[in-house]
């Protein structure tokens, strides 16, 4: 720091923290820490550039330079080092958003500090308090004003200080116009110099007088979020669209979006902006009026359209923002076609909540807040509707929970967030099945359509058509979005010349249903939970007995829906483009269980067991198995299921109890779909519940029945001709064989199986027959071709969106991995494998997780390995006798790698035992794991 002050030319710098007064106020002395934080980095920034400090007063700084390029390169180093500053936590520092921002990567972080730069020749003497040299006079006060201008993490300069600098590298200047400032009689025209990093900074309007005008107002509250439609919307207008149209449905946030834009750019525009709120507009003299309004142009011609075209034109380069137009596009667009080619240095920025549809518009669709930003909006207004509200950690998941029901909706989120004045987070939540009521302000500063959730939805509601209202109101039985065939089965037009294409169209251009495609060519269309509901609420008011009745609308969607669950809609998931049908089924399970539940309250027997099937078609692979069971057993307790029902119904329980590792109780279900596939003579169905129960046999260790049984269905596939469940009983005679020690003809099997699979495009079990191979091929040493096995069948399980199979190859590969040595590696996979199979194979997983705890031992965390047996054992019991195998061996293995020999023994003893009664042959992995085990032993010998 310079001790020498200087004099002639120079730049004066004031700094000043924003919001310093509450920051005392709240924090109190724990204030000091952090403000002696910010002198100190001051000071470090005054001694780097050679500045001179002049004086504080309270938290500001005045600094002198003699160099104007070190007086801003001081400035710009100081915001730095106050963005990186590690700010201490403090007694009520968090929510003090002036200083503290906890979001990772924001521009904004710790305390905010505004500065003015300006150079000149001012007066000087020696203070004779402090012995330093003061500076006074008109460019003192000059830069008083332009730094008292800026807010908080602004830079400002004056022209005299832009002008005397250098060229500057790694920074973002934004020209600001000129500007009246308080008290002096010449204009100045002010710059805003930041570092690139920081040049994602959003500001207010500098508080001066702009001397270009416009009749944007302050902004009473903060804007949150919106970063890339704000960058969007720039860059059409940079790429000279002269009609651009912010589209989305009420409550989105399309106004606050254009204000904010042109708050931030009012100097791009040498005519100004004009904001016009065409809102109580419903004819031609009223849109005219509130544009004249908006303009401040007395509309005195007999000819006011022309009028206001030539005063656009002559204002040239001006930004014109015409708000809420969708309840007079038809008025409004033959006069914008004149005024944009009336003007062609204008640019029209226009809200609304359909299309204008004409050949200069371009479009940007407004969507919901992600749901960082939706939280951030929620606090920030909680806090201003309840000062001292923070997000914190009883609260966070709660605020979480509101505004993801809510869809990100900020209007919905804003009215939820106001009423943190009388409950807590948790307490909205709870009467969010009440939104409409819930939802609702008498806050003056609101529209009477914004001051509830419902009256903004109603607004566009009353902008459509008789047909397209029936059409929205039956739309609201879809859950989680739905295909256009589906909306053309469900959904009866209520005239015989309308279409439902054409009225999903409409609704699609009223931003009531939105759009989104999942994967090329596969277009879906959805509502948001809050349209949905308000339109629910609309068909319950349709007459019992009438087409778009209620209950007519809900029987022709569970009909439509229990279709997927027909034995050839079924079959068809794994056969040619049986992926592409997967995983659009996938996408429709929220339909399929709303179909359930509402063919379960007639009932429809057909139907809901029709939709159970197709529920657990899902489940099945991706889970939960515990809702899968869940499910097959609320259908199997109806009255009057037929025979062929409840064959397949315990056909689908029996596999999901073997999944959640219930063999005993998979077995008895498994026989009495047995017993209904013999007495309905179902050759088809016989076959499928004997390979099924031979499978369960194989797991039981019954190992010569289990061969038996699959035998048999293997023969009743072929005499069907079914040739995909073929290739599943050869798959699973592969793994009896394999458990006999016979691992040629297991390989030769499971390459049949393969064969088959590929032939008839049954990727499902092709992904599963090459993991079966990967582990045969490790079990003969064969470890890159086991690795390429087992990395192909989990690309294609990925591909798939089979997320049981994922979960157990994931489980091979890292067995593979740990043999290996790769501990890294495959404790990532292992838990990867766990996280899945929690849900879809309980035993599975606590099989990884003993895999996991031996890992934990080999790398001396002795106290986490037995912590993860633990768990697994509370899953494993001595009848699931692989499993039990493997946790008693690596129970024994590190009982002995810590010294407890005779511990060991015992659980070594047990498992021999185990293996020498269930008959596993010596390929087998219950004897490929003792072998290693007492090798193990054997060559790590201990006294």
């Amino acid at each position: 720091m310079s001790e020498s002050a200087p004099t002639g030319n120079i730049t004066i710098v004031f700094t000043d923290i924003e919001g310093s007064t509450e920051l005392w106020e709240r924090m109190g002395d724990d204030f000091k820490t952090i403000l002696d934080l910010h002198n100190d980095i001051v000071r470090k920034g005054i001694a780097q550039y050679d500045g001179y400090e002049v004086k504080t007063e309270g938290d500001a700084f005045m600094i002198a330079f003699a160099s104007s390029q070190n007086a801003v390169l001081c400035c710009l180093e100081i915001q730095r080092m106050l963005h990186q500053a590690v700010w201490p936590r403090v007694k009520n520092s968090v929510g003090v958003g002036a200083w503290y921002d906890t979001e990772e990567n924001s521009v904004f972080r710790g305390l905010r500090v505004r500065m003015g730069a300006h150079t000149g020749d001012p007066m000087s003497e020696i203070d004779t308090v402090t012995k330093r040299r003061d500076y006074f006079g008109p460019d003192i006060n000059r830069a008083a004003r332009i730094s008292s201008a800026a807010h908080g993490g602004q830079l400002l300069v004056s022209n005299t200080t832009w002008e005397t600098l250098t060229e500057m590298v790694d920074v973002s200047i934004t020209d600001l116009g000129e500007h009246a400032l308080r008290g002096l009689n010449v204009e100045e025209h002010i710059r805003q110099i930041l570092p690139s990093s920081l040049a994602g900074r959003a500001f207010p309007l500098l508080k001066t007088v702009l001397l270009r005008k416009t009749n944007l107002t302050d902004q009473q509250d903060s804007f949150v979020g919106r970063g890339t439609d704000l960058k969007n919307l720039h860059q059409l207008i940079l790429d000279g669209k002269s009609l651009i149209t912010v589209m989305a449905m009420g409550g989105m946030g399309k106004t606050r979006l254009t204000q904010e834009y042109a708050r931030q750019h009012l100097a791009d525009f040498t005519g100004g902006i004009w904001f016009c709120d065409l809102t109580e507009s419903h004819h031609l003299d009223g849109f005219l009026s509130a544009v004249g309004q908006g303009l401040g142009i007395p509309l005195l011609s007999n000819e006011p359209e022309e009028q206001l075209g030539r005063a656009i034109q002559q204002r040239g380069s001006v930004l014109v923002v015409l708000d809420n137009v969708e309840q007079i596009v038809g008025i409004v667009v033959p006069t914008l076609e004149c005024w944009i080619r009336q003007a062609p240095m204008a640019t029209f920025l226009v809200t609304s909540r359909v299309q204008l549809n004409i050949k200069e518009e371009h479009v940007l669709h407004l969507h919901p807040h992600r749901t960082h930003e939706a939280i951030q909006l929620f606090v920030e207004r909680a806090g201003t509707a309840r000062p001292g509200f923070v997000l914190n950690q009883e609260n966070r998941y709660h605020i979480r929970d509101i505004v993801e029901a809510l869809d990100g909706l900020a209007l919905a989120v804003e009215l939820a967030a106001a009423r943190i004045r009388v409950l807590s987070p948790a307490q909205i939540l709870q009467r969010l099945n009440q939104r409409f009521r819930l939802l609702r302000t008498q806050s003056r500063d609101r529209s009477p359509r914004q001051q509830t959730l419902y009256g903004a939805i109603d607004w566009s509601w009353e902008l459509l058509a008789p047909v397209e209202r029936a059409c929205l109101a039956q739309c609201s039985v879809f859950r989680g979005g739905f295909t256009l065939e589906a909306a053309e089965s469900v959904v009866q037009m209520s005239s015989d010349d309308a279409w439902c294409l054409d009225a999903i169209n409409t609704l699609v251009e009223s931003s009531l249903i939105r759009t989104w495609e999942p994967s090329p060519g596969q277009m879906r269309f959805g509502l948001l939970e809050s349209i949905r509901l308000f339109a629910a609420e609309k068909l319950a008011e349709h007459p019992i007995g009438s087409p778009i009745a209620e209950q007519s609308v809900v029987t022709r969607h569970f009909n439509f829906y229990s279709e997927m669950g027909s034995d050839e809609r079924l079959d068809a998931l794994f056969r040619e483009q049986g992926v592409q049908r997967y995983r659009a089924r996938i996408l429709e399970i929220d339909n399929i269980m709303a179909a359930v539940d509402a063919a379960l309250q007639v009932p429809d027997i057909p139907c809901a067991v029709q939709c159970a099937l197709a529920a657990d078609s899902v489940f099945a692979l991706v889970g939960p198995s515990a809702d899968a069971l869940t499910l097959l057993n609320d259908v199997l307790s109806l009255d009057g299921l037929e025979p062929q029902h409840q064959v397949r119904l315990l056909l689908r329980k029996g596999r999901t109890l073997s999944r959640l590792g219930q063999v005993q109780e998979s077995l008895v279900s498994l026989e009495k779909a047995h017993g209904f596939a013999i007495d309905l003579n179902d050759q088809w169905m016989l076959a499928r519940v004997k390979g099924s129960i031979g499978n369960v046999h194989y797991r039981l260790k019954d190992v010569v029945l289990a061969q038996t049984l699959c035998e048999d269905a293997l023969t009743l596939h072929q005499t069907v001709g079914d040739r995909r469940f073929e290739g599943q009983v050869y798959a699973n005679l592969a793994n009896i064989y394999r458990h006999q020690g016979r691992v040629k003809e297991a390989i030769g099997f499971f390459e049949q199986a393969l064969q088959i699979h590929r032939e008839v495009g049954n990727r499902v079990f092709e992904g599963a027959a090459l993991g079966n191979l990967g582990c045969l091929r490790d079990a003969q040493g064969e470890s890159t071709a086991a690795r390429d096995h087992f990395e192909s069948a989990l690309s294609i399980h990925r591909e798939v969106g089979n997320k049981l199979f994922e979960g157990l190859e994931l489980a091979n590969l890292g067995t593979l991995l740990y043999k290996l040595g790769n501990l890294v590696v495959a404790e990532k996979v292992f838990t990867s494998a766990i996280e899945i199979l929690d849900e879809l194979v309980p035993i599975s997983a606590a099989e990884n997780r003993c895999r996991l705890a031996s890992i934990y031992a080999m790398t001396q965390r002795i106290e986490e390995a037995h912590a993860m047996l633990y768990t697994a054992e509370q899953v494993i019991r001595p009848q699931h006798t692989e499993s039990f195998c493997m946790l008693l061996c690596i129970k024994a293995q590190i009982a002995y790698d810590i010294g407890n020999v005779a511990e060991a023994e015992v659980f070594l003893k047990e498992a021999e035992d185990i293996v020498s009664k269930s008959n596993a042959g010596p390929g087998s992995r219950m004897h490929t794991k003792l072998v290693a085990l007492k090798q193990h032993m054997k060559h790590n010998t201990r006294s």
